[in-house]
C-alpha cells in the first residue's frame, strides 16, 4: 500500500510539470530578473550621463571583486540547505553564517593587497551577499520563488534610485557607484532576512549550538573541497577579463567599461535568466528524486525543447539588435560594446540552451564534472583575453573567446545528457523494486 501511494505521488509531480507549473514558476522568477537586469541597464546609462567612462570602467573593476568574492563567500555550503530537515536547519544556516564571516574578513588583506581603494566596500557586501545566498536557497527549499525574484531586483533599484540623486545634481563618480552598490546589497540582505521569516523554517533566535553548526561543516565538507572550487571557477571566468583589459591595454578603464556593458546586456541577464530556471529545476529534480520519480528524464526532454526556443530567439536579437541598440540608447562612445556582443551572440545562445541544465550536476553529485567545466571556462576566458594583450588586440582575443565557448557549451550538454540518463535509469530500477 505505502509503495502504490509514492508511486502515485511520483505520478502525481510528473502531471504537475506536464500541466506547466514549472514553466509558470520559471516565467515569473525569470521575468522579475529580467527586469532587475533592465534597472541594472537603466542605472548604467544614467551613470554615462554624468560620470566619466573611465570611473565607469574602475566601478566594473569593483564589481569584477565582488562577483569572486560572492562567488567564494559561503564556500558552497548553501547548495546542501534545500536537502535539510527543519531540525537541522538550524544548525546548518548558523554554520553558513560562520563561514560568510570569516571569508569576508579574511579577504580584506587581499583586497589591501590588490584594490586598496575598494576593500572596506568588499567586505561590507561580502557580508551582506552571503546573507543573501543563504536567504535564496531556503526559498529554493519552500518553493518560494518571490524571494529570489525580491533579490534579484531590489540591488539594481537601489542602485538606480542612488544615480537618479546623482544625475539630477550631476554629482558623481566611483565612489558614489561603489557604496550604492553596498547599500543596495545590504538593504537585501536585510529584507529577505525578514521574508524569510514567514517560511517558519528558521526562528532567528540564537542558541548555544556552535557544536551542531561545526558538526555541520564538517558533515558538509565536499562543498568547499569541490562545489566552491567550481563555483569560482565560473565567477572568475567573468570576471578576470574586466579586470586583465583594464590593466593589459593603455585604455583599459575605458575598455573595461565597454566590455562591462556587453557582460550587462548579454552575460548577466542572460545568466541571472538561466539561474532563475535553474533554481526552479533544482527544486523539481530534488523533489523528484526524492519521491523516488522515474520521470526526470520527461523533464529533461521538455525542458530542453523549451530552452532550444529561448536558444534560437536569443541568437539573432543580439547579432542583428545589439549593436544599433546600444548605439542608440548610450550613444556613439559604446559602439565597442555593440561590436562585442555581436561577437557573443552565438555564445549567449548556447548559454541559453544549456546553462540552466548544470543544475544536473547538483542533483546528481557529479562535482567532478561540475569542476572540470568550470575550470575549462576559466581557461578559455584568461586564455583568450591574455592572448589580446599579448598581441595589442582585444577583438581577437574575443573572437577567440566566443568559438571557444561554444564548443565548450556542447561538450556539457553531452556531459548533462549522459548523467541525466544514468539518474532515469536508477530511478526506473527503484520504482521497479516496489
Amino acid at each position: 500500500m505505502g509503495c502504490a501511494d509514492a508511486r502515485d505521488r511520483c505520478l502525481t509531480k510528473a502531471g504537475k510539470f506536464a500541466k506547466g507549473i514549472f514553466f509558470r514558476q520559471a516565467s515569473a522568477l525569470g521575468a522579475a530578473t529580467i527586469v532587475g537586469r533592465l534597472i541594472g541597464l537603466l542605472s548604467f546609462f544614467l551613470a554615462t550621463q554624468f560620470i566619466p567612462l573611465a570611473d565607469i570602467g574602475m566601478w566594473s573593476v569593483y564589481l569584477a571583486y565582488f562577483a569572486m568574492l560572492a562567488r567564494l563567500v559561503t564556500l558552497g555550503y548553501k547548495v546542501s540547505l534545500p536537502n535539510y530537515s527543519e531540525l537541522q536547519l538550524n544548525h546548518a544556516v548558523r554554520g553558513i553564517g560562520l563561514v560568510v564571516i570569516a571569508i569576508s574578513t579574511l579577504s580584506v588583506p587581499v583586497f589591501l593587497l590588490l584594490a586598496p581603494e575598494f576593500a572596506p566596500a568588499l567586505l561590507l557586501a561580502g557580508v551582506a551577499e552571503g546573507a543573501i545566498q543563504i536567504f535564496r536557497m531556503l526559498a529554493v527549499r519552500n518553493h518560494r520563488y518571490w524571494i529570489i525574484s525580491l533579490g534579484n531586483t531590489l540591488p539594481s533599484t537601489v542602485v538606480c534610485c542612488v544615480l537618479l540623486i546623482g544625475f539630477l545634481n550631476q554629482q558623481g563618480d566611483t565612489t558614489l557607484l561603489v557604496y550604492a552598490h553596498v547599500a543596495g546589497t545590504t538593504l537585501t540582505a536585510i529584507l529577505l532576512g525578514a521574508a524569510s521569516l514567514t517560511l517558519g523554517d528558521l526562528d532567528f533566535v540564537w542558541h548555544p549550538a556552535e557544536k551542531g553548526a561545526l558538526a555541520f561543516l564538517r558533515a558538509e565538507i565536499r562543498h568547499p573541497l569541490l562545489v566552491a572550487p567550481s563555483d569560482w571557477c565560473n565567477a572568475a571566468a567573468i570576471a578576470l577579463p574586466v579586470i586583465l583589459i583594464e590593466r593589459g591595454f593603455s585604455d583599459g578603464a575605458a575598455l573595461a567599461a565597454q566590455f562591462a556593458l556587453a557582460q550587462r546586456v548579454g552575460f548577466v541577464p542572460i545568466s541571472i535568466l538561466t539561474a532563475g530556471i535553474g533554481s526552479v529545476l533544482q527544486g523539481t529534480l530534488s523533489q523528484m528524486q526524492r519521491d523516488g520519480s522515474a520521470e526526470i528524464r520527461t523533464v529533461f526532454r521538455e525542458l530542453t525543447r523549451w530552452l532550444g526556443v529561448l536558444a534560437v530567439i536569443v541568437f539573432p536579437l543580439y547579432l542583428f539588435g545589439a549593436p544599433p541598440s546600444l548605439k542608440a540608447i548610450f550613444g556613439l562612445e559604446f559602439a565597442e560594446a555593440g561590436s562585442i556582443c555581436q561577437i557573443f551572440s552565438p555564445a549567449f545562445s548556447m548559454i541559453v540552451f544549456v546553462a540552466p541544465l548544470t543544475v544536473i550536476y547538483y542533483t546528481s553529485q557529479a562535482h567532478i564534472e561540475l569542476f572540470l567545466s568550470q575550470f575549462s571556462y576559466l581557461l578559455i576566458s584568461v586564455g583568450s583575453i591574455a592572448i589580446g594583450i599579448m598581441r595589442n588586440d582585444l577583438l581577437e582575443g574575443l573572437l577567440l573567446f566566443s568559438a571557444l565557448l561554444v564548443v565548450r557549451y556542447v561538450w556539457i550538454f553531452l556531459s548533462l545528457n549522459r548523467l541525466i540518463r544514468s539518474a532515469a535509469s536508477q530511478q526506473g530500477t527503484d520504482a521497479k523494486a516496489f
